[in-house]
């Protein structure tokens, strides 16, 4: 997983890639278009890596600077919220 794009990191635009460490299947994972309903499709996506369950974690600033989880074989990315216990 890395950030991809025509821009350097961090600019409008950058994308999600993953490539398998062969050099084969690269792919497009996410653009800033692929931001779910009721978010902008603009700006960058940044930090990609894999969580234990297959899940990809990422950075968009969709809603200001946030960590967002793509879920194994999902489309739209789930932001990532903080949990609060009642005690």
């Amino acid at each position: 997983m890395f950030d991809c794009g025509d821009q350097p990191f961090g600019a409008e635009g950058t994308s999600l890639c993953e490539v398998g460490t062969n050099g084969t299947g690269f792919r497009v994972v996410l653009t800033p278009a692929d931001s779910p309903p009721g978010f902008p499709d603009t700006g960058a996506l940044h930090s990609p890596d894999y969580a234990p369950d297959g899940s990809i974690v990422f950075e968009a600033d969709w809603d200001g600077e946030r960590l967002w989880r793509l879920p194994v074989d999902a489309t739209e990315p789930v932001k990532i919220t903080k949990s609060v216990s009642q005690r």
